[in-house]
């Protein structure tokens, strides 16, 4: 598949996950969509990616309040994956409106993390990050 496209949504809430799903469905058919309830089964996904398409890109979609696998504290390892796989992801923190933003700004230190997201996520923010 030449320039694959991949979002790959990490979040606990399953009304969240179906909500992007329907999007992508719907809008953005040409990309395919991927969700994880766990940030364990995400980075066991993403280490063992591999994609014969050079231009493949991952859109990594991390909910900040994980409740097993917390968005922050799961960072370094993200971060690892992003580093030895650079050219295939991104990574963009998805937090709820009702977070503190101070605390989720201070996520933007991390210097693979690509922005942070207020949810819910709409067509337009996703068509932008899938063009970049």
């Amino acid at each position: 598949m030449a320039n694959s496209r991949i979002i790959l949504l990490i979040d606990d809430d399953s009304i969240e996950r179906f909500s992007i799903k329907k999007i992508i469905t719907e809008y953005l058919e040409h990309a395919r969509f991927i969700s994880f309830s766990s940030g364990n089964d995400a980075i066991d996904y993403l280490t063992n990616f591999q994609s014969t398409d050079e231009n493949c890109k991952i859109l990594i979609l991390l909910n900040v309040n994980l409740p097993y696998l917390m968005g922050e504290k799961s960072l370094p390892q993200f971060e690892k994956i992003l580093i030895e796989k650079q050219k295939l992801l991104q990574l963009h923190l998805l937090n709820s409106p009702t977070e503190e933003t101070k605390a989720s700004q201070a996520l933007l230190k991390h210097n693979k993390v690509d922005s942070i997201i207020q949810k819910p996520i709409t067509v337009e923010e996703l068509k932008v990050l899938l063009c970049n």
